[in-house]
């Protein structure tokens, strides 16, 4: 099961590198502004809303007519369209696993509009800390798509 949600990450991400002109070699984003500030600003509102449960601020970062995918170790895709639903999904998140927090490992800008983020959690409920990726496409300086695959690799 879990191999579904990794072959669909894999897929989505292919489809979005195939649309892109020319060649494109993914380069570990640095200092580049605009993507880089937009997902930064994600998991700042992600983190404290964790702590809070108040995700009301997702609204500067997220398109209105946004959709977010999440795929489960468990081989399940969550699907929600629209920042009411995401932002409804991230409350729901925090009753679950109450003090869990995203901690940024490695990320790639693939494009202009495109970041591709690895991270692991700290905290909360979970006996073992989940390893995920986050692959963001922007429009017009909002998420518009987010594809989330949640992992346990194990210890870190």
């Amino acid at each position: 099961m879990y191999r579904r949600g990794a072959y669909l990450f894999v897929t989505c991400l292919l489809l979005l590198c195939s649309g892109m002109p020319g060649r494109v070699a993914a380069q570990p984003l640095l200092d580049q502004q605009g993507t880089s500030a937009v997902v930064a600003t994600y998991y700042q509102i992600l983190n404290a809303g964790l702590k809070s449960g108040d995700f009301s601020a997702m609204a500067s970062v997220y398109a209105p007519d946004a959709t977010l995918a999440r795929s489960t170790p468990l081989g399940e895709t969550i699907t929600l369209h629209g920042l009411k639903a995401i932002i409804a999904y991230y409350h729901q998140t925090s009753l679950a696993m109450p003090a869990i927090q995203f901690v940024r490992d490695t990320w790639y800008q693939l494009s202009p509009t495109i970041l591709l983020n690895y991270e692991h959690t700290v905290g909360g409920v979970l006996r073992v800390g989940a390893r995920c990726s986050h692959l963001f496409v922007l429009e017009n300086g909002r998420i518009k798509q987010l594809f989330w695959v949640a992992y346990f690799g194990g210890k870190r």
